[in-house]
């Protein structure tokens, strides 16, 4: 990052050359689900002991 805080996204090893950019975002990952996977969810999974919990939000039900 330079001192003027422009960010440099692309520059070449080869020669002097640099970009600047406004936004300092590389990459956007976006995932996608499926509807077939609420159907992998496992019905144990709530008595699972190795699982973390927590209280600190209380059950809707």
């Amino acid at each position: 990052m330079e001192a003027d805080g422009a960010y440099e996204p692309g520059f070449c090893r080869n020669c002097d050359y640099q970009q600047e950019a406004d936004n300092s975002c590389i990459y956007v990952n976006k995932i996608t689900h499926e509807v077939d996977e609420l159907t992998q969810i496992i019905a144990d999974v709530s008595q699972d002991p190795t699982l973390p919990r927590t209280e600190d939000h209380p059950c809707q039900k």
